[in-house]
């Protein structure tokens, strides 16, 4: 039999941290246990975000990381390509933890609000169409290298960015090879995800559109995705598979062994970055009514960047004068996977609480929750794809918007101690669930089932 070789193009890799690499990494991890070959193919310099280098020790043998050269289109990106000092995210947080270990970075903002007429000027620069378009270049021709040396049979790219889907395209054209083309976003759907310039905006929409008609098959993170695709692109539903990020088998193991939820007191648990527009006051008013009633102290844990969390938190907080909450709130800086799936393991709920934004999506975070069968205190949409997960789950606690109901229903579930998840429902968010529905979507590519 040909041997099966892949190669995944994404600019999200290990070390970092970024929510967006967990789903490739994964991919990476236990592809090898199908018979697959796994090269990937990243960036060679990580300028936003938290690292953890044991996340590459864990990958197995069968594992090849290459990486292209990519300059970040700012300043400090242009200084650092001639020799300036390393003045990335995770080399700034780390001399200043050894200088100052109370001390947290700004976060980078990416934003348009309030920002002066220069500055909107060099994100526009910075995002035709997205900030890795500098990658864009040494990554098609590093691939089509590795294709070729490696004899290389399919290719995966993960969007966002839009670059890997030109990526995938210039191969698909040039080398005739199998794509799977996996949308972590509904690109061309919301402007969250498009570039200020109206111009660059429709560049956009025709790199999508082209790769719903050259990439062999479409992927998505989400049961949304079909139809938003279908309505925008006309994506006929063969030439689509939903399949969920999956929690890493070997952490739930981990996590779950010996750890129970905590029983002196009741711990509620967000994780992730706490956005800009959560609009939370009635969610933290609930559970800050409930938690003066509840027999057993409460703690709110915000586990995630702090430099970006906690003032965005505290200033909610303040806001619904949430007085009991400010003083029972806890502030975690980022933490690896493995021991992150420890507190989810011991809280007593977590948090989901977008509101009505982001209905079509499968928060990074949900995966966690569902697939260590957690009960979510969710403020989500009716029609919403994480009110959908949850239910089939039987993990959600849904807020209805009144005080009086919600607060009684906080207390009541807190104090029942119960959780009747669906089991086998929870199971599809696990790694090994994950990685044997894209092998199985790649083996389709192949002829070999």
């Amino acid at each position: 039999m040909k041997p099966k070789k892949i190669l995944l193009i994404t600019p999200y890799f290990a070390p970092q941290t970024h929510a967006a690499m967990f789903r490739v990494y994964k991919l990476a991890k236990y592809l090898p246990s199908y018979g697959y070959e796994v090269h990937v193919l990243t960036v060679d310099t990580n300028y936003l975000y938290n690292e953890d280098n044991s996340l590459l020790d864990q990958l197995p043998g069968e594992v090849t990381i290459h990486t292209a050269q990519y300059i970040e289109p700012t300043l400090r990106g242009i200084k650092m390509a001639f020799g300036g000092a390393d003045s990335t995210f995770a080399a700034l947080k780390k001399k200043q933890n050894k200088q100052n270990p109370s001390f947290k970075p700004s976060a980078p903002q990416n934003t348009f609000k309030q920002q002066s007429i220069i500055s909107r000027l060099k994100l526009w620069f910075a995002n035709r169409p997205d900030r890795f378009w500098t990658w864009q270049k040494p990554a098609l021709k590093a691939a089509e290298k590795i294709i070729k040396q490696h004899g290389i049979n399919v290719i995966y790219t993960t969007t966002a960015p839009f670059s890997t889907l030109s990526i995938g395209a210039a191969l698909k054209h040039k080398l005739n090879i199998k794509w799977v083309a996996d949308f972590r976003d509904p690109l061309g759907y919301s402007e969250r995800f498009s570039a200020p310039s109206a111009r660059v905006q429709i560049d956009e929409q025709r790199t999508v559109k082209q790769a719903m008609l050259d990439a062999d098959h479409i992927v998505g993170l989400a049961r949304s995705y079909e139809y938003i695709f279908s309505d925008l692109y006309q994506l006929e539903r063969q030439r689509f598979s939903f399949i969920p990020t999956g929690a890493d088998d070997a952490y739930i193991q981990g996590a779950t062994h010996n750890h129970t939820p905590e029983k002196q007191a009741y711990t509620i648990l967000f994780v992730g970055e706490f956005l800009d527009e959560y609009d939370s006051n009635h969610v933290f008013k609930a559970l800050e009514q409930a938690a003066l009633k509840l027999k057993r102290p409460l703690t709110l844990k915000v586990i995630g960047r702090q430099e970006v969390n906690q003032h965005r938190v505290q200033r909610l907080l303040n806001s619904a004068a949430c007085h009991y909450l400010k003083n029972h709130c806890e502030f975690i800086d980022h933490m690896p996977q493995a021991d992150l799936y420890k507190e989810i393991a011991k809280a007593s709920a977590c948090l989901l609480i977008p509101g009505n934004s982001l209905w079509w999506t499968n928060f990074a975070k949900l995966v966690d929750y569902i697939a260590l069968r957690k009960l979510v205190i969710a403020d989500v949409p009716d029609i919403s794809e994480a009110r959908y997960e949850l239910t089939q789950a039987q993990l959600g606690v849904f807020l209805s918007g009144d005080i009086v109901a919600d607060t009684q229903q906080l207390m009541t579930v807190l104090e029942s101690d119960k959780c009747q998840a669906n089991s086998g429902y929870c199971d599809m968010y696990l790694a090994s669930s994950q990685v044997k529905a894209f092998a199985e979507v790649f083996d389709r590519q192949l002829g070999l089932v």
